[in-house]
């Protein structure tokens, strides 16, 4: 077994906070403390899916409730994701229903029980960028790939949706 594991007392410290700041040109967060008298800490980063060749940039909002994981010293660390809590519920109770729901009311969620992905915006661009994106949906969209015609897209839910090749 390791030293670190038998000391105790320099096993890795994990706190929940909640996000006081966020810089946009470093992507880190400053982290209030609640249970520490409202200490804020030092700009902390936050676990990413890449930062290298494919960049995922998703922030936490000022305000939400984070958990972070610092080392034994309690001088460097990570956050690791945000927590649900009694104010801030899941958006779905569905445990087949996997996505994203954002500030603005946009939604793409998959449900792995009917295979079935959805996405839900005022406005959505299916195709190359620099096209014009299709606007004034407001509503549900549908999107299949593989019908009997080949793999073409079929679009159902509304008729102001552009798809582009």
């Amino acid at each position: 077994m390791s030293d670190r594991i038998i000391e105790g007392d320099k096993n890795p410290q994990f706190k929940t906070g909640i996000v006081k700041e966020y810089d946009p040109k470093t992507g880190l967060h400053r982290v209030e403390f609640p249970d520490e008298d409202e200490v804020v800490s030092y700009w902390i980063g936050a676990s990413s899916q890449g930062s290298q060749d494919n960049k995922e940039v998703d922030p936490f909002a000022v305000g939400e409730m984070v958990d972070i994981q610092f080392d034994w010293r309690g001088e460097n660390g990570r956050i690791t994701g945000a927590a649900f809590n009694q104010v801030d519920t899941p958006p779905w109770q569905d445990p087949n229903k996997r996505g994203r729901q954002y500030s603005d009311g946009a939604e793409l969620t998959h449900n792995t029980e009917t295979h079935t992905t959805e996405a839900t915006a005022q406005n959505v661009n299916l195709g190359p960028e620099g096209r014009t994106p299709s606007s004034g949906i407001g509503h549900l969209v549908h999107v299949t790939y593989g019908s009997s015609a080949g793999l073409h897209p079929i679009v159902t839910g509304s008729p102001a949706v552009n798809i582009k090749e």
